[in-house]
């Protein structure tokens, strides 16, 4: 039943098609182009930008239009003696207000309310029935201790800004890691394919193998036992190629998921991979680390982390100090009525009002600044500490890459040496089987040795390549190093010399 499947899957996705052999290059070029993934994580970079839109709305002026309308009545003071028969005192407050507010990153809280009453009362202490009393105020507040230090008004602003600086940067550390592995896997499916491919050559031998004992049976020189070999030996070849066959088309499914979002097996694995240049590989790597270092996303986002922390740390300490505060306030009252009056003096006339205060604010005990303190103290250590473990990993995946490739590359020698061996034992063998000197049993065996030598070939490139990949990514060159463009990302702040 497994081979009747097998083979089923090997029709269906195996059948000729118009496809295209793809590279390396192209491998990686599809997947940051389609895979989803890739795309919710740029999404969660467009979330923190929009964070920081948010911070900036602080300093948005704020427009308020406000109407009240007031009806009361009160008791007349001068019916006291004929309470309960005395008509009471009514008036009617119409107010309309509109008020600007503007807040400034140097602290400076400016509102300007303008102010238009309609009163009418009754009371006989009031020389004016109807009055209009219209007025405009301006309100500067000021900090002035805490504003003056750099930072501290825009400082949701600027955590934001970090944290979108720092997001972009571990989508460009994750994009390489989930890139180089996309790599790999098209890189296993080359393997693969030539190891289907071994393994049909492995069978044609095995037919011939068995075709050569049905004709010596014929003859009467072959032994039962030889025969049953030599057929159980072609089952076992049947039987690896249909397993091998299944393994290559689901390989090629995943991996057409990964490059296009969907199945699209219209794509050929390259049928010989070129291994990239290496250059000579240095003994000390100082000049390689220190360059790593500026390129690398993951140690790009630990610096940012880190300032992000002391610029926090900062803040925090000065959030111990006072909240002392300048109010200055003017106003310019009016009052006007619509009827002319013999009052005409009291009327159409501006009434001016200053007041100037300071205010000064602090708690008893200082709790909560320094238990924030405290916790920013630490999460500042914590920064520190992640970005030496940071710089240590590179470090080591640098040296780890070195001796990789260097250990590679002896391996890829040695293989290539045993691979023109086996060849020339083919070669002298298929002389010695055609001279009539050998079975081809010796000689199949044989060319499955040379086969094997050349799929041991294959995989020690393979991991040369992939060798040479990681190598490239500890430098923060993956992408580079295959001439494959994605998006610019955000150039970060530097870092204190201190730290």
């Amino acid at each position: 039943m497994k081979i009747i499947y097998s083979a089923f899957v090997c029709l269906f996705y195996c059948a000729p098609l118009i496809s295209e052999e793809i590279t390396p290059r192209q491998v990686v070029s599809y997947f940051l182009k389609n895979n989803y993934d890739l795309k919710i994580d740029a999404s969660r970079v467009l979330q923190k930008k929009g964070d920081i839109k948010k911070a900036y709305g602080e300093f948005d002026s704020q427009l308020t239009a406000r109407y009240a309308y007031d009806y009361k009545e009160t008791p007349r003071a001068t019916s006291l003696d004929t309470a309960g028969n005395a008509k009471a005192v009514t008036s009617k407050t119409k107010e309309h207000e509109i008020k600007l507010q503007k807040k400034f990153k140097s602290g400076t809280d400016i509102t300007v309310p303008y102010k238009y009453n309609i009163v009418n009362s009754d009371s006989t202490f009031r020389v004016i029935r109807e009055t209009h009393e219209p007025s405009l105020s301006m309100t500067l507040k000021q900090g002035l201790v805490k504003p003056f230090f750099k930072g501290y008004t825009t400082r949701d602003i600027d955590s934001a800004e970090f944290s979108y600086s720092s997001q972009l940067e571990k989508n460009n550390g994750d994009l390489a890691v989930k890139a180089i592995k996309v790599l790999e896997q098209y890189l296993d499916m080359y393997e693969k394919t030539k190891q289907l491919k071994l393994y049909k050559t492995t069978l044609e031998s095995a037919k011939k193998n068995y075709e050569f004992s049905q004709h010596k049976k014929k003859l009467g020189k072959n032994s039962l036992i030889e025969e049953l070999e030599a057929l159980s030996a072609l089952k076992r070849a049947e039987e690896k190629v249909l397993t091998q066959t299944l393994t290559v088309a689901n390989g090629k499914m995943d991996l057409s998921q990964q490059m296009f979002g969907e199945v699209n097996t219209k794509f050929e694995i390259l049928e010989e991979l070129q291994i990239p240049k290496i250059p000579t590989l240095p003994d000390r790597i100082g000049d390689i680390y220190s360059k790593a270092k500026d390129r690398r996303s993951e140690a790009i986002q630990k610096k940012l982390d880190l300032e992000n922390n002391i610029n926090k740390n900062r803040l925090a300490s000065v959030d111990k100090l006072p909240d002392v505060d300048l109010e200055a306030r003017y106003e310019g009252k009016g009052l006007d009525r619509t009827l002319s009056s013999a009052n005409s003096d009291v009327l159409n006339s501006t009434y001016p009002t200053w007041r100037v205060s300071v205010t000064g604010k602090r708690p008893l005990f200082l709790h909560a600044a320094e238990g924030q303190l405290l916790v920013s103290n630490e999460l500042l250590e914590q920064a520190k500490l992640q970005q030496e473990m940071t710089n240590h990993e590179i470090f080591f995946e640098i040296m780890s890459g070195i001796r990789s490739l260097k250990q590679e590359q002896k391996i890829l020698k040695a293989m290539e040496l045993s691979e023109q061996a086996e060849k020339i034992k083919v070669d002298f063998f298929s002389k010695k089987f055609y001279a009539g000197q050998i079975s081809f049993l010796e000689l199949g065996k044989s060319i499955e040795a040379y086969e094997k030598s050349e799929l041991e070939l294959v995989k020690s490139k393979v991991r040369l390549i992939k060798s040479w990949y990681q190598f490239q990514k500890s430098q923060g060159q993956f992408f580079y190093s295959l001439n494959v463009a994605f998006e610019e990302r955000k150039v970060p702040r530097k870092v204190p010399a201190d730290f």
